[in-house]
């Protein structure tokens, strides 16, 4: 698992009870990537072109 600098200071400040969905979640990425998740594009030239993003609407995170 790789995790930017900013998304390793978002992830420590996770509330327990949300904790175990996102890692499982961070697990399923890193081994289905090309499979799940919905594909980002480079729109106004973000940094973030190629990775995929996987949104849990109830808790409020989208995982990049």
């Amino acid at each position: 698992m790789r995790l930017d600098s900013d998304a390793i200071k978002e992830y420590s400040k996770l509330d327990n009870s949300v904790l175990g969905i996102v890692n499982k979640q961070i697990d399923e990425l890193d081994l289905r990537a090309d499979e799940i998740g919905k594909p980002l594009e480079n729109n106004n030239s973000t940094k973030l072109a190629g990775c995929r993003e996987i949104k849990l609407r109830d808790a409020g995170i989208r995982i990049v």
